[in-house]
């Protein structure tokens, strides 16, 4: 049991780790696209905020926003927003959202483009990715000294020189 629990541990964090790499790259990777690539429309509500996150001084929600598409239609999508934003909203400035034209709910609202980012999923799957490879380097190495491995068949052979002599 405790063999097994020695390599499936690590297996499990090196998986775990990959995994929030993969994810954090994925959602970097349509933050730009949508940087790049979107269009740009007026925000005309925005509802049920919840705040998910607080930094330092800065607060951040995530909200309903409903926003006019260029054709007129009416489109409502979850979207990240800062605290500064939504006080902006709230004020009677205007808002704006970056949405891209093939995908219509994955919005940003313009200006808080970075708000959602979250280095915990890079922290994460870095911390998970290196207890995962140190814990397999390490049962490897005692899996090699171990009777019948590697290691041990050479350690036994200089052993008995040695005694020979």
């Amino acid at each position: 049991m405790a063999i097994a629990l020695r390599w499936l541990l690590p297996l499990l964090a090196v998986v775990i780790g990959v995994l929030a790499l993969g994810h954090s790259a994925l959602l970097y990777d349509e933050s730009l696209r949508i940087e790049r690539d979107g269009v740009q429309a007026p925000v005309t509500a925005i509802g049920n905020s919840k705040k998910i996150k607080r930094s330092g001084n800065r607060i951040t929600f995530r909200a309903e926003v409903t926003y006019t598409r260029p054709d007129g239609r009416s489109v409502t999508s979850i979207s990240v927003i800062s605290d500064t934003a939504l006080d902006a909203f709230e004020a009677g400035k205007p808002t704006y959202v970056r949405y891209l034209p093939d995908r219509p709910d994955g919005v940003r609202i313009s200006g808080d483009e970075h708000e959602g980012s979250s280095w915990l999923l890079v922290i994460m799957g870095c911390v998970a990715s290196g207890y995962g490879g140190i814990g397999i380097f390490r049962a490897l190495k005692r899996n090699a000294a171990s009777p019948g491995g590697r290691l041990s068949t050479a350690s036994t052979r200089t052993g008995n020189r040695r005694r020979a002599r």
